[in-house]
Parts: C-alpha cells; sequence; structure tokens
C-alpha cells in the first residue's frame, strides 16, 4: 500500500491546459517513484521472507537490518551508477530484484531528464536546487541571509 496523491484539482486543470501539461508531466515523474517504490518493498519482503525462513538460525536473522525502499533510491541516487550494485546489493537475485533495478533506472534517467532540461532554462533555480539537496544530504542548516 502507498498513497498516490493527486497532484492538481480536476477544475484547475479544465481552466488552464498549461496546468494540465504541466501536471501531466509531473504525475509522470510522481508514478515513476511509486512504480521504483512499489518494486524495492516487493523485493525487499521476498529478502525478507527469505531471512525468515527456517534455515536460517534466529541469530543471523536478528543482525541482518534491512534497509528500506527509501534507503536504496538516495543511496542509487547519490551514489549514481558507480555505486548502483552497492545500492541493490541487498535485494535477492531473481525476477523481483529485476524489476526493482529496472524501475529504479527508469526514475533515474527521468530525474537526469529534468536536471538536464533545469540547467539549461533556469540556471540560477538549477543553483539554489543544488544547494538546497546538498544541504539536506549533509545535515547542514542554511545561514539566514
Amino acid at each position: 500500500r502507498h498513497s498516490a496523491p493527486a497532484l492538481t484539482k480536476v477544475n484547475d486543470m479544465a481552466e488552464n491546459p498549461s496546468i494540465l501539461s504541466m501536471d501531466l508531466k509531473l504525475q509522470k515523474v510522481a508514478q515513476k517513484f511509486w512504480k521504483a517504490e512499489l518494486m524495492l518493498k516487493r523485493a525487499l519482503d521476498d529478502t525478507e521472507a527469505n531471512a525468515a525462513s527456517p534455515s536460517r538460525s534466529s541469530s543471523a536473522r536478528a543482525s541482518s537490518s534491512s534497509p528500506t525502499a527509501w534507503d536504496i533510491l538516495l543511496q542509487r541516487a547519490v551514489g549514481g551508477m558507480s555505486d548502483a550494485g552497492d545500492a541493490f546489493a541487498p535485494l535477492p537475485v531473481g525476477m523481483p530484484r529485476l524489476r526493482a533495478v529496472s524501475a529504479v533506472e527508469d526514475l533515474m534517467h527521468e530525474l537526469e531528464r529534468w536536471s538536464m532540461e533545469l540547467q539549461r532554462h533556469s540556471p540560477e533555480e538549477w543553483n539554489e536546487c543544488v544547494n538546497v539537496l546538498l544541504q539536506c544530504v549533509s545535515g547542514a542548516s542554511k545561514p539566514e541571509q
């Protein structure tokens, strides 16, 4: 179960076609995110099911810490392709893993496209966006201006 909020009101879309166009593009990104999240959760559920199998000892099950779908997405986004193997390492080999990797890579390509568009058309906003992202990743707060 995941939440997929409506990104705009139907009345707003009918009154302004440019909102519809923009929102459909944003909805595409959101759908890719939700798909990646869902595929990762399914693959992680397979991991937990394998960990709970009687063949593993209870101490081995207790000592393993399971990453969340968000942890994997964040590691993949921040680490890039060079760390992609590490990001997906917690997922067991099989179809759920292949589907999850495919969905995450599809999302990363879409985010990269958006990033390049923002850099081209609004470099100042891109710089501000990067500053905010870096602060979020580093845990630092922005000084008051």
